[in-house]
């Protein structure tokens, strides 16, 4: 969340929670009313409504104001569950990708904040698992179940099949690509790393795992078997983890646990 000490979570229960970071209490929370899997909040300009999405466990997309819960937008175009949900930079653009291997571009336009499908990127053979948006917001980069990595030209809906080498992405989610390669332990089958998350200053590197570790790398993280710190507490499968944007604290949440753990990041002088 763009707000200092503010952080959302999303739960198959319904629950959508806004989590006073400094305190450790939740500051308010709605019920969306479906099992909730994944949740983004826009960039919340000053001269723009500040939204959050969620994603469902039934393909289900909706849209919350959060100054007063009320839903701005809510469809249920996909026949399976949303996998990830991001904001382009420019807040002008929703990216949600599922479990049907698709991902739905939306344009978020006029003063009302208007939410229109414009694209559906096919290209991946599985559920399409994690999505970041580049730094100017014109290209969308993608990894899935298939285990391949595929880019989109977000101004068009096509596929990018030239290099993307000069591509400077705004966040690196993705657990697939050259500057993440080295955080597959060995033995790992594919499936053993649900999230990562690259800091905001491009220097770390976050993971969750199937075994309830939380690791910390250097990033970029290109070295087999990479030199790491292993957080562990979670008592199952850990489903994801995130940086604050500012860098100064790291959270993960786990699967069957329903836990929330926030780490304090401390760099060296």
């Amino acid at each position: 969340h763009g707000t200092p000490n503010v952080f959302i979570t999303a739960a198959g229960s319904g629950d959508v929670f806004w989590w006073d970071a400094a305190n450790t209490v939740v500051a308010r929370g709605t019920n969306v009313g479906f099992t909730a899997r994944t949740v983004a909040a826009d960039g919340t300009l000053p001269d723009r409504s500040h939204h959050v999405a969620i994603g469902g466990g039934g393909g289900e997309l909706c849209v919350l104001d959060e100054r007063d819960l009320r839903v701005v937008f809510h469809d249920c175009a996909r026949k399976a569950g949303v996998e990830d949900v991001k904001y382009s930079p420019d807040d002008t653009k929703l990216a949600v990708s599922s479990r049907d291997a698709m991902i739905d571009v939306y344009a978020v336009r006029g003063k009302n904040e208007t939410y229109q499908r414009v694209f559906r990127l096919r290209g991946h053979s599985a559920a399409v698992r994690h999505v970041d948006w580049s730094v100017d917001s014109r290209a969308l980069g993608s990894d899935g179940a298939d285990y391949e990595l595929l880019h989109w030209d977000a101004s068009t809906g096509k596929q990018l099949t030239s290099a993307t080498n000069d591509v400077r992405w705004h966040t690196w989610t993705r657990v697939l690509g050259f500057p993440v390669m080295g955080l597959w332990p060995p033995g790992s089958d594919g499936t053993d790393v649900n999230a990562a998350s690259r800091d905001p200053k491009g220097e770390l590197l976050a993971t969750a795992d199937d075994a309830g570790v939380v690791k910390l790398f250097a990033y970029p993280c290109v070295v087999e078997d990479a030199p790491h710190r292993r957080s562990v507490g979670h008592a199952s499968h850990v489903m994801g983890v995130a940086f604050s944007p500012c860098g100064n604290r790291l959270l993960s949440v786990g699967g069957t646990d329903r836990c929330v753990f926030q780490y304090d990041v401390v760099r060296k002088p």
